[in-house]
């Protein structure tokens, strides 16, 4: 990990779960996190968990659906740090509906809209950062 020492990292989903454990053992490994989520304030909560960290935690408000919102997260991240190294997709939505259910169709509409589309949106962003720098990065994908 210590080549990441230093490096951005970019985490969807940063709220709970994994994307909080993760953005919490990347700051500890000593990379400068930008946690992701629609709630600001869910990631500023896990700032004690990083207290002495090497690293450092950002909390952005974003809705990865929205391109005008992931355009606002990445244009902070390369003023604030330059752009990013490490981008990790965690956002995630499931729905408890079946496929033969009624009234089904909007959420399978949200489902998409997160698991794909806003997946496609962060990521064209990050490796778009990445080419501009020229920059090798590495993009992982978490399925659930």
């Amino acid at each position: 990990m210590d080549q990441w020492v230093g490096k951005v990292a970019v985490v969807t989903g940063a709220t709970t779960g994994v994307g909080a454990a993760i953005c919490v053992e990347l700051v500890k490994a000593g990379m400068i996190v930008c946690g992701l989520a629609k709630r600001q304030d869910k990631v500023e909560a896990l700032r004690p968990l990083t207290i002495n960290a090497k690293g450092h935690l950002n909390a952005i408000e974003c809705d990865i659906t929205s391109e005008q919102s992931v355009h606002a997260a990445f244009c902070w991240i390369e003023k604030a740090h330059g752009g990013v190294d490490l981008l990790v997709n965690n956002a995630g939505f499931i729905s408890n509906y079946l496929l033969l259910d009624d009234n089904n169709v909007n959420e399978f509409q949200k489902m998409l809209d997160t698991n794909l589309i806003g997946l496609i949106i962060v990521t064209k962003k990050a490796l778009k950062m990445m080419k501009d720098r020229d920059r090798a990065g590495v993009v992982v994908n978490i399925n659930r």
